[in-house]
């Protein structure tokens, strides 16, 4: 079982990471299949730090993702909050 990840929305976001210098593994949500594909790729992670966008459509994966894998993995926002 990996450790953590990060997990942004799409690649715009992936790639504004990498010019803040974070190197660490980075999921693009984009780039899977639908909610179920995601949470069922992404629960083997021990934790979850989740950038989602502060709009409409990122408050409402933040909590879609937080509902679906609460249970599963830990679910990290504190990072989200400092940004």
């Amino acid at each position: 079982m990996e450790d953590s990840v990060v997990v942004v929305e799409g690649k715009k976001d992936s790639i504004a990471l990498k010019k803040l210098g974070y190197t660490g593994k980075v999921l693009e949500f984009h780039r899977f299949g639908g909610m179920i594909d995601f949470a069922d790729s992404v629960s083997k992670y021990k934790k979850l730090i989740i950038l989602f966008d502060r709009d409409k459509k990122g408050r409402t994966l933040t909590s879609k993702t937080i509902q679906l894998l609460q249970r599963r993995t830990k679910i990290d926002l504190s990072y989200k909050r400092k940004l």
